[in-house]
């Protein structure tokens, strides 16, 4: 026995049906009133009256009704009803069915329990859902990964060519986002002419796929978008998943020292999680560098603990070289792994930019940081940093290129063509550092430099602080409880001498608005301050690089610092900060644009990138539109994570490794049940099955056969429109008889 159901896609638009009232509201208004008047032939009139007065009164009903049934069924087609069958009666009946397969590509569906994988699983859900489809049935896919694509977009009648396609899937290591996914679903069915639409969510159902954002409002925005998808078609979820939740993940691979240099010990942390509820001993890591052991550690970890795992390598040779954190053993493969992109570098590169030349020994700014950054004294710390002082008059003339870190010393004002050539070396990674002293221009270097936050300054300059002339009225330095990287090696260290450090007179220096700040420009952090509250030294990312500003002098005109025993540390430490964008590859994730920034314009660089994996074939890298960055080159097909190999040719002559790694919210497999959704989603109509049934099950099993009826009902008005004319035609017809 059927049981039907009626819903509506449109429900609000029944609230038309009160038109069809209208009809006959203005039967009634139109009665014919009468005023009785005697008269000879009245007795003639009222037999005549008698006689025909029925047969009126039926056709005006009858005309009535037809109007009235005609605006009941145009607003009800309008309200696009559905009819839905538990029994197999509508399954004869109704028109073809679009099945719209979203099929879940992250990393967590490559998850292995019993001998297969939820990703096979997977796949064998949606060859089930095309193989029991209806002839003249409809398919589209939809895979939801990073990023959600459309595998075939337009309704295909062809389903053994779309059963091909979902199989010549690739796994791919990325995300999955159903919002997303429902977004490319709607763009589908807004095309749709089918009578009946069914929606296939092929999932693991983990959590963190149905988890947008933590922001309250994105999550409402996916409850909504999922109430309508269920109002338009019938949403069913397969579940490919098991229920083991067990995994373990290498989470992270850093580096400890900010600068690697060949033949110098090298400190990597990786850092491995436990997220299973048992605890795992005996967790061997090891690390690889360029697909070569170079140490192992074995770790216990509690349930829910992640623990680190340190290791100390000494690179031979320089350049990219390929580091990788392994765990083995575990049933979900890509996060075992995190790739990390060493470049090693045989020194850095230091140019020294002097504001004020002088004639002796020590009587310019840059004779100390020369020797802060090269010590004479091999006890000092390593021969790693190699300098050169020129004047701010060659500032043109040099190939910004050739260094990793620019520090300008006591320079009066820039021009803006100085402005621009530094400007384009923070672009492409260098590092940028200003000294403050008594030739700095504060108005002009507001006016130029700072630019109302829109430009390389990240602060502004304000007035100088009064000077101290005795040591006992001088100002200190505020190590702010030592957390910036800068000053962190002088904790517990209060002998070494930035405590007592003697500061006459600095710059004072204005952090930019919250308005002033934004993604390609970001806030400063301040490294040191000093003892009145003012910042000392702050750093600021710009483009590919840092800019850092000390807003004292380095040589003894406003301070004792260049021959405290702290001031070597501080710039060697400050320096390392800085140059990052050079010595330190972007580390990216699944799913991510990869850019490279190159010294020379990219039509006169070839370069070629190699994804991992065996027998992958290279690929161009393309140029980033847009002049300003023509030096940039790009490439956005990173399903899969490991190293990608750039290989730049003439004049470069470079290969450069770029490190994509997997989100850490994959490796969370916790999962949601179907009372989980309904909670989080409330009103959203689905159901959910871990399998699918044979082909003579399949009405009553799983999907309740559905059809739109909205078609039949606009036949019918047509049909009543057309009859309403004729019988008015014919009722008045024979009444003028």
């Amino acid at each position: 026995m059927a049981v039907f159901a009626f819903m509506f896609g449109a429900p609000a638009i029944l609230w038309g049906l009160a038109l069809a009232g209208a009809p006959l509201l203005i039967h009634l208004l139109n009665r014919q009133r009468h005023k009785e008047m005697h008269w000879a032939a009245m007795r003639w009139l009222l037999q005549a009256m008698r006689k025909n007065a029925r047969r009126v009164q039926i056709e005006q009903w009858l005309l009535l009704a037809i109007r009235t049934l005609l605006i009941i069924c145009v607003v009800a087609a309008m309200s696009k009803p559905i009819i839905e069958s538990a029994g197999p009666l509508l399954a004869s009946t109704t028109s073809a069915t679009h099945h719209v397969i979203v099929f879940d590509n992250s990393m967590s569906m490559q998850f292995a329990s019993g001998g297969r994988s939820r990703w096979e699983r997977a796949k064998s859900l949606a060859q089930s859902v095309l193989e029991t489809a209806q002839k003249g049935d409809l398919a589209s896919v939809v895979v939801m990964g990073s990023p959600t694509s459309i595998l075939v977009g337009d309704a295909s009648p062809y389903l053994s060519a779309v059963g091909e396609e979902v199989e010549a899937i690739k796994v791919h290591d990325g995300i999955a986002s159903v919002e997303q996914a429902m977004d490319r679903v709607e763009d589908i069915l807004k095309n749709s002419s089918a009578g009946r639409k069914q929606l296939y969510l092929i999932t693991d159902m983990q959590r963190t796929s149905w988890q947008s954002s933590d922001l309250a409002g994105e999550q409402a925005g996916l409850a909504k978008k999922l109430r309508a998808m269920s109002d338009r078609c019938q949403f069913v979820i397969l579940d490919a998943g098991g229920t083991s939740e067990a995994n373990l993940s290498v989470a992270s691979v850093e580096q400890i020292e900010p600068v690697i240099l060949s033949g110098t010990p090298t400190g990597f942390r990786a850092s491995i999680v436990n997220h299973s509820s048992e605890d795992r001993n005996g967790v061997r890591v090891q690390l690889l560098v360029d697909g070569q052991i170079e140490a192992v550690e074995t770790l216990d970890l509690a349930a829910g603990e992640t623990g680190a795992a340190i290791f100390n390598v000494r690179f031979r040779e320089t350049g990219d070289q390929a580091v990788e954190a392994r765990i083995e053993g575990d049933d979900l493969k890509p996060d075992n792994h995190h790739h990390y992109a060493a470049r090693v570098r045989d020194a850095l590169n230091v140019l020294l930019i002097e504001g004020e030349p002088a004639g002796g020994p020590f009587e310019s700014e840059a004779d100390y940081l020369r020797v802060a950054f090269e010590p004479s004294d091999a006890s000092q710390g390593p021969a790693s940093i190699r300098t050169e002082t020129r004047l701010e008059s060659d500032l043109l003339e040099i190939n910004l290129g050739d260094w990793d870190l620019v520090v300008l010393c006591n320079v009066g004002q820039l021009t803006p063509s100085e402005v621009a050539v530094l400007e384009e070396h923070t672009r492409q990674g260098g590092g940028l550092l200003f000294f403050l002293g008594k030739q700095t221009n504060i108005e002009a270097f507001n006016s130029v430099l700072f630019n109302e936050g829109k430009g390389l300054l990240p602060v502004r300059l304000a007035d100088l602080s009064e000077n101290k002339q005795r040591d006992d009225e001088a100002y200190g330095f505020d190590p702010l409880d030592y957390v910036h990287p800068v000053v962190a090696p002088f904790l517990d260290l209060e002998r070494a001498g930035l405590l007592t450090t003697k500061i006459f007179r600095y710059a004072k220096i204005e952090l930019p608005t919250e308005e002033q700040t934004s993604k390609e420009r970001p806030a400063p952090s301040v490294a040191l301050a000093f003892t009145t509250g003012d910042p000392a030294i702050v750093l600021a990312d710009r483009g590919r690089g840092r800019v850092g500003v000390v807003a004292t002098s380095a040589d003894l005109d406003w301070n004792s610092w260049a021959i405290s025993p702290s001031f070597l540390p501080v710039m060697r430490e400050l320096a390392g900060q800085l140059v990052k964008g050079r010595v330190s590859a972007p580390e990216s994730r699944v799913g991510d644009l990869l850019s490279i920034a190159l010294p020379e314009r990219v039509f006169d660089v070839s370069a070629t990138l190699t994804p991992p994996g065996e027998g992958v074939a290279s690929e161009p890298m393309r140029p980033q539109e847009g002049e300003n960055d023509a030096n940039l080159l790009e490439y956005d097909r990173t399903g899969r994570s490991g190293i990608y190999r750039v290989s730049l040719g003439p004049p470069i002559d470079q290969t450069r490794l770029l490190a994509v790694n997997t989100w850490p919210r994959e490796s969370v497999l916790e999962r949601v049940s179907s009372e989980d959704l309904r909670s989080m989603f409330p009103g959203w109509e689905f159901t959910l099955h871990d399998r699918w049934p044979t082909s003579g099950a399949r009405a009553q099993a799983v999907i309740p056969d559905r059809g739109e009826i909205y078609r039949p009902l606009l036949y019918i008005a047509l049909f009543l429109a057309f009859l309403e004319t004729f019988l008015a035609w014919k009722f008045g017809h024979h009444r003028l008889k």
